[in-house]
């Protein structure tokens, strides 16, 4: 990501599916999205990778190819 930030983690350490995670984005100096941050869910199911993983912004965006409840539609 040029000039923004990401981190993402497992929500449980202990979580050996690797299923439930959550993910932090900084958005890039001189945009729509300067410094802000955007907090998120990532739920990879057990068909992953075969099946796209759910990811849902947990703080309200207003930004293309997100649902009113925070969804990402791929």
């Amino acid at each position: 990501m040029k000039d923004g930030a990401l981190s993402y983690g497992l929500t449980d350490g202990t979580d050996k599916t690797f299923t439930n995670w959550n993910g932090t984005i900084i958005g890039p100096a001189n945009t729509n999205f300067d410094n802000r941050i955007y907090m998120l869910t990532i739920i990879c199911g057990p068909q992953y990778p075969t099946v796209a993983p759910v990811v849902k912004f947990t703080n309200k965006v207003n930004m293309p190819s997100v649902g009113p409840d925070g969804t990402v539609n791929f």
